[in-house]
């Protein structure tokens, strides 16, 4: 109580950090070598404009998160409840003189008192109720310095999700986020997928100019990780 009461008048409250990640301070050399790259490419030859500078990046999730510890009661032991035992008080007196070393304890490996627990086939895997939350799926976000964020990009296994499904969100969420359905077996990004992506991209990039009254002579510059997919032969090929 009194640390709740001491956080709440400091203004301090819970939160919950899965995956903490490190930022490099806003004076880290690095950061100041982008921020002096940025500052190069608005003026000749480029002339990029503020408002069109932006950054996408790629996480992957699970359809379902569960909690670290859980109440799970087996199935074979539905319906049934331990009856309840008065407390001995000679087993008391025996676990205190085994504490106190008065009594020696007795031998766990004793072959007549041991009872091997009974193997049990088919037995249940998991507690998880949720079917299909294997199925992972990545999400690319697309943030703008002017702290706006575009449409997100999702790409997940194909078959995941019947293809009525997908078409029928996608027209439901347009302007919030599009599904694509992989080519592949997995839903991690490949040289196909940047290629999709790069058109949903000039989309966001028309959108962001006509929102803010601005001409394709206005020139944006698009950040990205250092992603295998990003340096691949057909990618450096249309960067060209």
């Amino acid at each position: 109580m009194q640390t709740n009461r001491l956080c709440n008048r400091v203004g301090l409250k819970s939160h919950s950090s899965r995956a903490p990640a490190r930022h490099l301070d806003a004076l880290h050399p690095q950061v100041e070598a982008v921020k002096a790259f940025v500052a190069k490419c608005e003026g000749p030859p480029h002339y990029i404009n503020k408002r069109l500078i932006a950054n996408f990046d790629q996480v992957w999730t699970t359809t379902y998160n569960h909690s670290k510890r859980v109440l799970h009661k087996p199935e074979e032991n539905q319906g049934k409840h331990k009856e309840k035992h008065s407390v001995s008080m000679q087993r008391m007196m025996k676990s205190i003189k085994q504490a106190l070393m008065i009594e020696a304890s007795d031998d766990a490996n004793d072959s007549s008192t041991y009872q091997p627990k009974p193997i049990v086939l088919d037995a249940q895997a998991n507690v998880s109720p949720i079917e299909g939350w294997r199925y992972p799926r990545t999400t690319t976000t697309l943030s703008w310095s002017d702290g706006e964020l575009g449409a997100s990009w999702i790409t997940v296994k194909e078959g995941a999700a019947p293809t009525e499904l997908i078409n029928e969100l996608n027209n439901e969420l347009t302007g919030l986020l599009f599904i694509q359905p992989q080519d592949s077996k997995s839903h991690m990004w490949n040289a196909s997928t940047m290629l999709h992506y790069l058109k949903f991209l000039s989309t966001q990039l028309r959108l962001k100019r006509v929102k803010h009254n601005l001409t394709t002579k206005d020139r944006g510059l698009i950040f990205c990780d250092k992603a295998a997919v990003h340096a691949c032969q057909a990618f450096s090929q249309l960067r060209e």
